[in-house]
């Protein structure tokens, strides 16, 4: 065999090689992609899970109305808001440095449909000797300049209710 021939030989298979390591990826994809009536299979599952969802949904929230507070409890059904701007707590000069190192205040909030704060009760009384009064009024003007999320449920925004527990540094 001449070296021309060797070499359209070689050519021969390096070409035959190549065209059927081109023709896999195209096959096999071609193989891959459902069809019409998968396709079809496939969106009627998704609508079935979504209406899942929205029934669930619902009977979540009717589980946690709250008729005396006039909102949704925050728990298991949906989580909490978030706070979305976030207002450091101004602790009064007065409060700090004193025997009390840190200050736990707990409070229920109330956010309404548009994300704003609409209560603010606390859990425990807010005892009356200092820093106490200050630390509370500190805590009020800071939380109720802030922007909650808006909490979205079974396709409308609600109103919620929930524990905010605020832990401040007092050194």
């Amino acid at each position: 065999m001449t070296r021309r021939a060797a070499r359209a030989v070689l050519a021969a298979v390096l070409a035959a090689v190549l065209a059927a390591s081109a023709a896999e990826p195209a096959l096999a994809a071609r193989a891959r992609r459902p069809t019409a009536a998968q396709r079809a299979a496939e969106r009627r599952r998704q609508a079935a899970a979504r209406r899942a969802e929205l029934l669930r949904q619902q009977e979540a929230l009717k589980k946690a109305w709250q008729p005396e507070k006039g909102c949704y409890q925050a728990g298991t059904a949906f989580t909490e808001p978030r706070l979305k701007t976030n207002h450091p707590i101004d602790v009064p000069p007065a409060a700090r440095g004193g025997a009390m190192k840190a200050a736990l205040l707990m409070y229920e909030a109330n956010v309404d449909t548009g994300g704003r704060l609409n209560s603010l009760r606390t859990v425990r009384p807010v005892p009356s000797e200092a820093p106490w009064p200050l630390l509370h009024d500190a805590v009020v003007k800071s939380v109720k300049t802030g922007k909650w999320d808006r909490t979205r449920v079974a396709g409308k925004y609600i109103a919620v209710c929930f524990p905010l527990t605020l832990n401040l540094d007092l050194r």
